[in-house]
């Protein structure tokens, strides 16, 4: 089958970063593809090295989001491609694509969010896929039919490594994420001023970059934390970021899934995290992972420190994580899904065509 892949969106994140595996899981089921991305993605790279047709493009912002021009690139290229079906990531790439292709091929879209008024923006698409069932819920009660609602979870095309063994003194809690308030970042500073001062020091990574970067800062060094603010990491520089930490601590307070929580199980690291529906999804609390209520600073503090001082229990949640990840979240296991939910989509008898 001919797939046209649609990524419009211009900020970094786990949206963004889903067309390559999304790509790679294509292949793999023996799919072509047409790749139609924003120029300076910083995904574009990893496209490139792909066995695809890629579309590099730079788009008017304006009028906003939409605009006669983008929809002509969809069709020319999907025309000329004889595309058999679409996937447009996000409202951004949804809206244009439903304006060039919508009666011509199936249009299927991608959520991220599980917020209502993210949802009502994707409901004019043939089908959407969502990464949790708590997202599903929400999609097929804002209105889209049960049959068009399809689950298919964040994967990765990555072998896992062998869970680390070193142990480091003081020891290195990492995470990673837009450095926005939604990420809880002023929560895991929190909690390392309260190891720190009840006999257990660390020290921290912190990956990205965003707007509360200068008042992070300012917290760390207020509560006198040692902390590496790494910048930005790209994809191939995540593996050396996960090899240096000790833990890895996610203390968002909205997750709908987070493909972070699959590159550190991957990386063979432990995971403290927050109650988000992608934790909830994801984990077994206290098997794989442990998950800690939003916002409670004290209990994220209590199950770092339990960590820190328990190797036998860190090397037992990053093999369990890390057996999960094979089973459940790897682009063997998604290729297949994937597969089925574009023969569902392309059927006469879902009225689609």
């Amino acid at each position: 089958m001919k797939v046209l892949l649609v990524m419009t969106g211009g900020r970094v994140g786990g949206l963004q970063q889903s067309v390559v595996p999304y790509a790679s899981a294509l292949l793999r089921a023996g799919h072509e593809v047409l790749a139609v991305v924003l120029k300076g993605s910083p995904y574009v790279s990893e496209l490139q090295k792909m066995d695809i047709t890629l579309v590099i493009t730079s788009w008017p912002r304006k009028p906003w989001p939409l605009s006669w021009f983008q929809s002509r690139i969809i069709k020319k290229h999907a025309k000329d491609f004889e595309a058999e079906i679409a996937i447009a990531f996000a409202s951004k790439g949804l809206a244009p694509t439903l304006i060039a292709l919508k009666g011509d091929i199936p249009v299927l879209t991608r959520s991220g969010e599980t917020r209502r008024r993210t949802m009502s923006r994707l409901l004019g698409a043939d089908g959407i896929i969502v990464t949790s069932d708590e997202m599903g819920e929400v999609a097929h009660d804002m209105g889209m039919p049960q049959d068009r609602v399809f689950l298919l979870p964040n994967f990765l095309d990555r072998m896992p490594l062998p869970p680390a063994t070193k142990i480091r003194t003081p020891q290195v809690i990492g995470s990673l994420g837009r450095l926005v308030p939604r990420k809880g970042f002023e929560d895991l500073l929190k909690a390392c001023h309260i190891l720190n001062t009840t006999n257990a020091p660390v020290q921290m990574i912190l990956g990205g970059d965003g707007p509360d970067r200068h008042a992070l800062e300012e917290l760390a060094a207020k509560l006198q934390i040692d902390v590496n603010f790494s910048g930005w990491i790209s994809s191939s520089e995540k593996f050396d970021f996960f090899e240096n930490i000790d833990i890895f601590v996610c203390p968002s307070r909205a997750e709908p899934f987070g493909y972070i929580y699959l590159e550190a199980m991957c990386a063979g690291v432990p995971i403290v995290t927050t109650d988000t529906v992608g934790a909830r999804f994801i984990f077994t609390p206290g098997e794989d992972a442990y998950i800690v209520e939003q916002d409670d600073i004290g209990e994220l503090a209590k199950m770092i420190r339990k960590l820190l001082s328990n190797t036998a229990e860190r090397r037992k949640l990053a093999c369990r994580a890390q057996k999960k990840y094979l089973s459940r979240f790897h682009v063997d296991t998604a290729s297949g899904r994937l597969d089925e939910i574009l023969d569902r989509a392309v059927a006469k008898e879902a009225g689609w065509k």
